[in-house]
């Protein structure tokens, strides 16, 4: 008997040790390498700075400075979480996870590090920042790290343009004050016992309005004094303030939130409910205009529509019900907007909105007073508005027109069209493309974009008409993508041409004729290259030297049954032999080839999959495009995969009775799917996916805060008609009514506080495997949403979990406890 318990004893030992053990040497795998992103250019473009980001818990984030006039000199780093600033050219800084702040003085190279912040405040114009330690106290320093001078008891609300103006609250016995920071000393412009609510600071930076709770002011900061706004001040309500035109005229909206329903025994759903998110609350909004030359504030009745947004203009808002009529086919609300005319009092129906660059609709305006606007009234096309008449035009959408950006003049259009760039002529009404290229895509990117109002979709995006467009070329036949600067077609100067993935940062830095950009492939991490417009191409960083094999690949192109011409990317192990035979594991969820010049980057990903990880193990990996039809998602799937799969058929080096299927999300109810119709896959692992069509389809997604039957007749299933036109459609594509038609050992999992797809939906699945014996282990994780939170335990246990799934079914490494409970028992 004790022979027995020391025998069990030294197993458990060694079990626990085995998987500590590769906990450990993936820990260490993976902390040795990171990616750079977010490249940045100081304004006068003689630094970058870019962040350093390793997915190891071992590893900190830091953020890498380089002088370009002297790339080959040590890079200067420091650690950082949240993104660094530029001080002009004067210094960089960032505060990392540990409440630390370090400034760098990019002349002396001197860094200065302080400990216990809370908040840092970057004064760009002034080239000063400024600091609250957790000691409440604010410290002003100047560009070299010295400071100028402290004041403690400060606390929030705050407000700056983040570029010489600086505002924070502070508590002096029975008063609060606002204290303007921007000077050599605090200067005190208020003083008062009403308690401050928020400061707010717009955009030109002209005027600081001050929320009190029974009284609102506001500051002059030009001038210098103080005045009060008769304007109603509410207790725990939020303001918006957005400014109209520059000729100080204000938009200031006060928003307040109660309780619409007081019963605590039940909760009362409305079938005629246009706003689900907001059933239990009731949203009030009130709005004023504040002409600041005359001081003259004005309430806009909100009587008829309860929401306004400024466009940009003097005279006009738009004025609109947020939700009336969402009947949740779409995920957000269309609008039917009005134009309010401030000046006569009226208002004049504009258009049925609807989307077609977001699910709310996406409407541009012109730069200029001419008062053009560009917004699509079917989803499919675009017309052109202009606010000082009732007329519209309908622009031609033949060559299917996206991304409209009016040129800086306001007499153009510029649409990313399927091969080149189109413009539309506003006097002439013409759309004629720009010969920059007649068979690839091609993007405009040194385009300008802000928000006319608060969250909606209204813009202002502008190029400049007197400069050359920066271009981004894909030829996705041949691979490469090219930079060029294009003024006409005989103007063309090209900087880049590239087999690699790229990350194009501008800071305006062709004035020196180079350009930067942060390129990559499958194994070249995120490095800092230079092009000059002659087309010299130098390396200016590379964080980690190339993986310690290279990475084979190959483009499969295949077609579905349907005709459509699709493509994978098939990557082989590394040490790959071409006289050894290998398992493959396929990945599924849409168009993956798009991304077959990506960093290969060791690291825990939030659904336990990593395509490097599997390659050091020695298994092939497969990612086929998926893409969907009038079948349904599920049949289409399946079709494109067997296609895939066929393509490769003929494969020596495949061994193809060992092929694993894996998909998350939507691709999880993809597996699911194929798992109920295929004989092709000798194991799957499913996570966070759907099981049961018609129940999600009539599901409540609190993720989205809507009914889900969007998500199938307008969304990511793409089913294009809803259930009740066509029941067989979504029973057919319903993996939950075939699941006694599953042959091969699944692994399933998903997190219990995912609010995407509910968990239960996994559960369902679970339990017709189990109710129709069928092999299944099923993981839940109570702390855990619809993926792995990053740097936790759970990240790390599902891909423990994944690998030793894929080495016992397609490897036959079948010493795993966990699995041989499973298996054993039902085999």
């Amino acid at each position: 008997m004790k022979q027995i318990i020391l025998i069990i004893l030294c197993f458990v030992i060694h079990s626990g040790w085995m998987q500590g053990q590769q906990h450990d040497t993936l820990d260490a795998w993976y902390s040795k390498f990171s990616r750079l992103k977010n490249l940045t250019i100081s304004s006068d473009q003689r630094w970058l700075a870019a962040k350093r980001t390793y997915y190891s818990a071992t590893n900190n984030d830091t953020v890498i400075v380089i002088d370009t006039h002297h790339p080959k000199e040590e890079v200067q780093k420091f650690t950082v979480f949240a993104q660094p600033t530029f001080l002009n050219d004067n210094g960089i800084m960032g505060k990392d996870r540990m409440n630390r702040f370090t400034f760098l003085n990019l002349k002396s190279k001197k860094k200065i590090v302080y400990d216990n912040i809370n908040m840092a405040f970057s004064l760009q114009e002034s080239e000063r920042y400024a600091l609250l330690d957790n000691n409440s106290r604010m410290t002003l320093y100047s560009r070299n790290g010295d400071p100028i001078y402290s004041d403690t008891d400060i606390g929030s609300p705050y407000a700056t343009d983040q570029s010489k103006k600086l505002f924070a609250c502070k508590k002096e016995s029975e008063n609060f004050e606002v204290l303007d920071l921007s000077g050599n000393r605090p200067k005190k412009i208020l003083s008062a016992t009403d308690e401050i609510q928020d400061l707010i600071l717009p955009l030109s930076g002209k005027y600081l309005f001050i929320f009190g709770k029974k009284q609102v002011h506001v500051y002059d900061c030009n001038l210098g004094y103080l005045k009060d706004l008769e304007l109603p001040a509410f207790k725990d309500n939020r303001y918006k303030i957005t400014e109209m035109s520059e000729a100080g005229t204000y938009l200031i909206e006060s928003v307040s939130v109660e309780p619409r329903f007081n019963n605590n025994i039940v909760d009362v759903w409305y079938g005629n409910e246009s706003d689900l998110k907001n059933r239990n609350r009731k949203i009030n909004r009130r709005y004023w205009i504040w002409r600041s030359v005359k001081n003259l504030l004005e309430e806009i009745p909100t009587d008829k529509f309860p929401e306004f947004s400024a466009i940009g203009s003097e005279r006009y808002l738009f004025a609109y019900h947020p939700t009336s009529g969402h009947n949740y086919v779409h995920w957000l609300p269309q609008y039917k907007i009005y134009l309010y005319d401030m000046l006569l009092k009226t208002y004049r129906f504009i258009g049925d909105f609807k989307g077609m660059e977001f699910g709310s609709p996406d409407i541009y305006f012109s730069p200029t007073k001419n008062g053009y606007f560009i917004g699509s009234e079917d989803g499919k096309s675009w017309s052109l508005f202009n606010l000082n008449s009732d007329r519209k035009k309908l622009i031609n959408n033949k060559e299917g027109l996206h991304k409209p950006v009016f040129t800086s003049d306001g007499k153009s259009i510029l649409f990313e069209g399927s091969d080149d760039i189109i413009k539309y002529d506003i006097s002439k009404s013409t759309v004629q493309p720009l010969d920059i290229s007649s068979d690839k895509k091609v993007r405009v990117l040194n385009y300008r974009e802000r928000m006319t109002g608060e969250n909606k979709n209204f813009y202002v995006r502008t190029v400049d008409a007197e400069k050359p467009l920066l271009c981004e070329i894909i030829d996705t036949l041949n691979g490469t993508t090219k930079l060029i600067e294009w003024l006409s077609p005989k103007k063309e100067k090209q900087y880049v041409l590239t087999k690699n993935k790229l990350d194009v940062k501008l800071a305006d830095a062709r004035s020196r004729k180079a350009i930067y950009v942060l390129e990559e492939n499958t194994t070249m991490s995120p490095s800092i290259f230079k092009y000059s417009d002659t087309g010299d191409k130098e390396l200016i960083y590379e964080p980690i030297s190339k993986m310690e094999t290279e990475i084979k690949k190959e483009i499969v192109d295949y077609t579905n049954s349907m005709g459509n011409k699709l493509r994978g990317v098939l990557y082989y192990p590394v040490s790959f032999r071409s006289d050894k035979k290998y398992p493959m594991i396929v990945h599924l969820y849409q168009i993956q080839s798009n991304a077959v010049n990506r960093y290969l980057m060791p690291e825990y990903e939030y659904y336990g999959f990593n395509v490097r990880t599997l390659l050091k193990r020695g298994y092939f990996v497969f990612l086929p495009d998926i893409t969907y039809d009038s079948r349904g998602t599920g049949i289409a799937a399946l079709d494109c995969v067997n296609t895939a799969l066929d393509a490769i058929s003929n494969h020596p080096n495949i061994e193809h009775k060992k092929i694993g299927l894996i998909g998350h999300s939507h691709g999880g109810y993809e597996t699911n799917f194929i798992a109920t119709h295929s004989d092709r896959f000798a194991t799957y692992i499913s996570g966070s996916g759907n099981s049961d069509l018609i129940r999600s389809y009539f599901s409540y997604n609190y993720n989205f805060n809507s009914p889900f039957y969007w998500q199938f007749e307008n969304g990511q299933y793409e089913m294009k008609i809803p259930f009740s036109e066509n029941k067989n459609l979504y029973l057919s594509n319903s993996p939950i009514l075939n699941v006694e038609k599953v042959n091969a050992p699944i692994l399933l999992w998903a997190g219990k506080k995912d609010e995407n797809i509910a968990w239960d939906q996994v559960m369902e699945f679970y339990i017709g495997l189990r109710r129709t014996r069928k092999s299944v282990i099923a993981l839940f994780y109570p702390s855990q949403g619809h993926g792995m939170s990053f740097k936790t335990e759970e990240i790390k246990d599902l891909t423990r979990r994944n690998l030793e799934w894929w080495d016992y079914f397609l490897k036959s490494k079948t010493d795993v406890d966990w699995i041989d409970k499973q298996i054993k028992e039902v085999l």
